[in-house]
């Protein structure tokens, strides 16, 4: 009987403890994912659709939530009820975080998203038309040229963290010459994807304006959110060099 109730113990011990690294197990893959609130500043209902795939309704009065979204960029297409406003086109970059934002509509029937945390916009991508769907695989979707040009500044690529940008920018300042910063800025840009904020506090670094614009040029491939690097001509004073930086967009 003593050597029964003993076995019993010990498997009861194994049992808990497999449950217990199951539960583990579950809540640290849960952690790899994360979710993105929208609110309609308009109280109005909307959808979202990621990457032209997954649908999301809002409530009837504008509020969404997009569950286990994983670390990466993502095409998000923001419609209305029986077309209301013509659809908008966001780029939405999860990186380590759960996101938060008001969809705001702007005089001109286009809408923005306000970051909830960091009280920063999100401006749309401007279509004429939204992307068809792919009736053959081996096809390229139909998207207009203005569409596919701003997605393709924005690769699929490893996001950087706050660790990563706390890194180059602590690299950047131990560079002996403003040459120096560019080259181990692009050595990191080859590896990881920074948004366009980023990149502009990381140019702070740099008192030339020549070189400026040789750090935005050296940049822009690995900027994930590609439509907002136009915002960085103000962090430029020449007016010559302004003009250059303009005819590189």
């Amino acid at each position: 009987m003593f050597v029964k109730t003993v076995y019993r113990f010990e498997m009861n011990k194994f049992f808990i403890s497999f449950l217990l690294f199951v539960a583990l197990s579950i809540k640290v893959g849960a952690q790899q994912t994360f979710f993105v609130y929208i609110e309609s500043e308009a109280r109005e209902p909307f959808y979202v659709l990621i990457d032209g795939k997954i649908n999301y309704s809002s409530t009837i009065h504008g509020f969404l939530t997009l569950p286990q979204m994983a670390n990466g960029v993502y095409d998000a297409e923001i419609g209305f009820v029986k077309g209301k406003y013509p659809e908008q086109h966001f780029l939405l970059a999860i990186k380590n975080q759960d996101l938060g934002y008001t969809l705001r509509k702007l005089k001109d029937n286009s809408f923005d998203l306000l970051n909830l945390q960091s009280f920063t916009t999100i401006a749309p991508i401007t279509a004429t038309t939204k992307m068809q769907p792919n009736a053959n695989a081996e096809e390229t979707p139909a998207t207009t040229p203005i569409l596919s040009n701003k997605l393709k500044q924005s690769p699929k690529c490893i996001i950087a963290t706050d660790e990563d940008y706390k890194l180059l920018h602590k690299q950047m300042q131990q560079a002996t010459t403003q040459e120096g910063m560019i080259a181990t800025a692009e050595a990191t840009f080859a590896q990881r994807c920074f948004s366009a904020e980023e990149v502009k506090n990381l140019s702070k670094l740099i008192p030339t304006d020549k070189n400026k614009l040789a750090f935005f040029l050296a940049a822009r491939q690995s900027i994930y959110d590609g439509n907002n690097f136009g915002s960085l001509e103000g962090q430029l004073s020449d007016p010559n060099i302004k003009k250059q930086f303009r005819n590189t967009l």
